[in-house]
Protein backbone atom coordinates (compact mmCIF):
# COMPACT_ATOMS: atom_id res chain seq x y z
CA UNK A 1 0.00 0.00 0.00
CA UNK A 2 1.05 3.69 -0.91
CA UNK A 3 2.64 5.29 2.27
CA UNK A 4 1.42 8.62 1.27
CA UNK A 5 -1.97 7.35 0.86
CA UNK A 6 -1.78 5.61 4.18
CA UNK A 7 -0.64 8.74 5.62
CA UNK A 8 -3.49 10.84 3.88
CA UNK A 9 -6.69 8.35 5.22
CA UNK A 10 -5.12 7.98 8.63
CA UNK A 11 -4.79 11.73 8.75
CA UNK A 12 -8.70 12.05 7.29
CA UNK A 13 -10.10 9.12 10.25
CA UNK A 14 -8.36 11.41 13.27
CA UNK A 15 -9.69 14.64 12.13
CA UNK A 16 -12.87 13.40 12.04
CA UNK A 17 -12.71 11.80 15.59
CA UNK A 18 -11.18 14.82 17.19
CA UNK A 19 -13.54 18.03 17.88
CA UNK A 20 -10.26 19.91 18.88
CA UNK A 21 -8.53 18.85 15.10
CA UNK A 22 -11.66 20.54 13.19
CA UNK A 23 -11.82 24.12 15.51
CA UNK A 24 -9.83 27.32 14.52
CA UNK A 25 -8.61 27.37 18.10
CA UNK A 26 -4.71 26.94 18.31
CA UNK A 27 -2.05 27.56 20.80
CA UNK A 28 1.25 27.82 21.05
CA UNK A 29 3.51 25.09 22.51
CA UNK A 30 6.78 26.13 23.56
CA UNK A 31 9.58 23.61 22.86
CA UNK A 32 11.13 24.08 25.97
CA UNK A 33 14.34 21.05 25.27
CA UNK A 34 14.32 18.98 21.81
CA UNK A 35 14.53 19.63 18.50
CA UNK A 36 14.90 23.06 17.40
CA UNK A 37 13.23 22.71 13.99
CA UNK A 38 10.01 22.10 15.02
CA UNK A 39 6.66 23.48 14.84
CA UNK A 40 4.52 22.38 17.67
CA UNK A 41 1.06 23.74 18.32
CA UNK A 42 -2.46 22.87 20.46
CA UNK A 43 -5.19 21.80 19.11
CA UNK A 44 -8.00 22.87 21.32
CA UNK A 45 -11.94 23.11 21.66
CA UNK A 46 -14.34 24.18 24.28
CA UNK A 47 -17.50 22.54 23.45
CA UNK A 48 -19.02 21.16 26.82
CA UNK A 49 -20.97 18.74 25.10
CA UNK A 50 -18.59 16.68 23.03
CA UNK A 51 -16.77 14.48 25.38
CA UNK A 52 -13.83 13.97 22.78
CA UNK A 53 -10.43 15.58 24.10
CA UNK A 54 -10.32 19.84 25.27
CA UNK A 55 -6.42 19.54 23.79
CA UNK A 56 -4.67 17.81 21.07
CA UNK A 57 -0.38 18.37 20.68
CA UNK A 58 0.64 18.58 17.16
CA UNK A 59 4.62 18.08 16.30
CA UNK A 60 5.75 18.94 13.07
CA UNK A 61 9.29 18.37 12.32
CA UNK A 62 11.02 20.09 9.63
CA UNK A 63 14.91 18.69 9.91
CA UNK A 64 15.29 16.01 7.06
CA UNK A 65 15.89 12.98 9.53
CA UNK A 66 14.12 13.85 12.89
CA UNK A 67 15.91 13.11 16.14
CA UNK A 68 14.91 11.34 19.04
CA UNK A 69 16.30 13.33 21.93
CA UNK A 70 13.42 13.80 24.79
CA UNK A 71 11.24 16.70 24.24
CA UNK A 72 9.45 19.09 26.37
CA UNK A 73 6.17 21.02 25.58
CA UNK A 74 4.22 24.13 27.51
CA UNK A 75 0.99 22.98 28.26
CA UNK A 76 -1.83 24.78 27.25
CA UNK A 77 -3.45 26.77 30.11
CA UNK A 78 -6.82 26.27 31.76
CA UNK A 79 -6.66 22.35 31.15
CA UNK A 80 -6.88 19.85 33.87
CA UNK A 81 -4.55 17.46 32.75
CA UNK A 82 -2.56 15.51 35.86
CA UNK A 83 0.96 14.76 36.42
CA UNK A 84 1.25 11.26 35.12
CA UNK A 85 -1.20 11.46 32.90
CA UNK A 86 -0.48 9.51 29.78
CA UNK A 87 -0.55 11.01 26.02
CA UNK A 88 0.05 8.67 22.84
CA UNK A 89 1.11 9.38 19.36
CA UNK A 90 -2.52 8.40 17.45
CA UNK A 91 -0.19 8.12 14.29
CA UNK A 92 2.12 6.36 15.79
CA UNK A 93 0.81 4.34 19.17
CA UNK A 94 4.45 3.28 20.41
CA UNK A 95 5.18 6.58 20.88
CA UNK A 96 3.87 7.65 24.50
CA UNK A 97 4.37 11.22 26.45
CA UNK A 98 3.82 12.16 30.13
CA UNK A 99 2.45 15.00 31.57
CA UNK A 100 4.40 16.45 34.69
CA UNK A 101 4.85 19.46 36.85
CA UNK A 102 1.94 21.01 38.83
CA UNK A 103 -0.08 24.22 39.19
CA UNK A 104 0.48 26.76 36.03
CA UNK A 105 4.19 24.59 35.57
CA UNK A 106 3.23 21.85 33.90
CA UNK A 107 4.66 19.95 30.67
CA UNK A 108 4.09 17.45 28.20
CA UNK A 109 8.00 15.18 28.20
CA UNK A 110 8.02 13.20 24.71
CA UNK A 111 10.95 10.46 26.15
CA UNK A 112 14.21 9.87 24.30
CA UNK A 113 14.94 6.85 22.33
CA UNK A 114 11.46 6.91 20.19
CA UNK A 115 10.81 6.02 16.65
CA UNK A 116 11.63 9.20 14.51
CA UNK A 117 8.85 11.28 13.17
CA UNK A 118 7.98 14.14 11.25
CA UNK A 119 4.40 14.53 12.28
CA UNK A 120 3.04 13.09 15.32
CA UNK A 121 -0.30 13.76 17.01
CA UNK A 122 -0.60 13.73 20.80
CA UNK A 123 -3.80 12.97 22.10
CA UNK A 124 -4.64 12.02 26.18
CA UNK A 125 -4.03 7.90 26.40
CA UNK A 126 -8.12 7.62 27.56
CA UNK A 127 -9.97 9.20 24.50
CA UNK A 128 -8.43 6.51 21.82
CA UNK A 129 -9.03 3.77 20.62
CA UNK A 130 -8.05 1.58 17.39
CA UNK A 131 -9.17 2.56 14.21
CA UNK A 132 -11.31 0.00 12.03
CA UNK A 133 -9.79 -2.64 9.95
CA UNK A 134 -6.39 -3.13 9.68
CA UNK A 135 -4.87 0.19 9.97
CA UNK A 136 -2.11 0.24 12.51
CA UNK A 137 -3.23 4.19 13.60
CA UNK A 138 -5.78 5.44 16.68
CA UNK A 139 -8.47 7.78 16.86
CA UNK A 140 -10.20 9.70 19.39
CA UNK A 141 -13.06 8.14 20.65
Amino acid sequence: ENEVYKLVRAMIRIRQSCSALRTPQDQNATILTGQSKQLAYWKLHSDPSDASPRAVLVVLSFSASPTTYAAKYSMPSGTAFVEGQAFVDVLDPERKAVVYGTGDSKYLLVPAALSASNVAIFVPNDFVRPDDGDSDWLVCS
